[in-house]
């Protein structure tokens, strides 16, 4: 079921595209989807198991994780996404998610820190286009330290390789 702290998030929400998705989490999982909605009947498997294991340890940071050339998130995550951030929801599901780009990564961060939410970006450190990508937690964004310090790992644009952080931002390690 949805979290306490989760439910307080949700009741914050007035985006319609957001208010949409409420309806369909409750679920019998920390994302608040409904299991058979999001995996197997018997079970979550592969990265959305190892996803729930993340949000266990993190239960109250929107997870952003990399899905190839996408960060994506699910449940309430993804309702916080298109909330805060102005996504459309995928499929009209509980899904949400933007392109590995080091702007577009920022941008999210600053909205839902702006928000005072915290997120966990996991990203994936195997090679490109291999079938099982390891993931790791890159970095905790809060509020208070709210730049992504790994932007350099990012492109920049679509074509472009690198990343940029805005001025006058606070970096904190």
């Amino acid at each position: 079921s949805v979290l306490p702290y989760w439910r307080e998030q949700l009741a914050r929400v007035d985006r319609l595209e957001a208010m949409r998705l409420i309806p369909q989490l409750g679920g019998d999982n920390l994302f608040g989807w409904l299991r058979h909605k999001a995996s197997s009947s018997s079970g979550p498997t592969g990265l959305f198991h190892q996803a729930l294991q993340w949000k266990s340890e993190f239960p109250n940071c929107v997870l952003l994780v990399q899905v190839g050339d996408f960060f994506e998130a699910w449940g309430v995550d993804a309702v916080m996404l298109v909330q805060w951030c102005g996504l459309n929801p995928m499929s009209r599901k509980p899904r949400a998610g933007f392109p590995v780009i080091a702007a577009n990564l920022q941008q999210t961060l600053d909205s839902l820190t702006r928000a005072d939410l915290s997120v966990a970006v996991f990203v994936q450190t195997g090679q490109p286009g291999a079938a099982k990508q390891p993931r790791v937690l890159r970095q905790i964004v809060t509020p208070g330290a709210p730049t992504y310090l790994h932007g350099h790992e990012l492109r920049k644009s679509r074509d472009e390789a690198g990343g940029e952080f805005a001025e006058g931002r606070p970096y904190i390690a």
